[in-house]
């Protein structure tokens, strides 16, 4: 009964597959001749090709997103950092305080001879 199932999974995904790469495939054929005019910044690219630009385009969007993360994930990081620092900080004053007045609490021993 498994291997019917393992059949069925395997011939969907095998089918699901063939079914993306021929959609691809014929969005390739149709679009392959079309040209655009593109302006970008101040330059004017005459007759550039659709799918190059479309490429690019993704390509482009991937990295500036990826860009993106990478600097609000550092900014957070350095963030951390400052405020791990800061505790750091706090807490051996804190120590330290805690070490001097442990030193000034301390009273001294009474002497046998003191009390006589």
């Amino acid at each position: 009964m498994s291997n019917t199932w393992l059949k069925i999974k395997v011939w969907t995904k095998v089918s699901v597959f063939g079914l993306i790469s021929l959609i691809v495939l014929i969005f390739l054929a149709k679009n392959w001749g079309t040209r655009v005019d593109i302006d970008f910044l101040f330059v004017d690219f005459k007759q550039s090709r659709l799918l190059i630009v479309l490429f690019l385009t993704a390509i482009l969007s991937i990295f500036g997103w990826w860009i993106f993360k990478t600097i609000f994930k550092t900014v957070r990081q350095v963030r951390d950092v400052r405020r791990q620092a800061y505790i750091q900080r706090i807490e051996k004053e804190h120590a330290q305080m805690k070490e001097k007045a442990a030193k000034l609490q301390v009273k001294p021993e009474a002497s046998a001879q003191d009390g006589l």
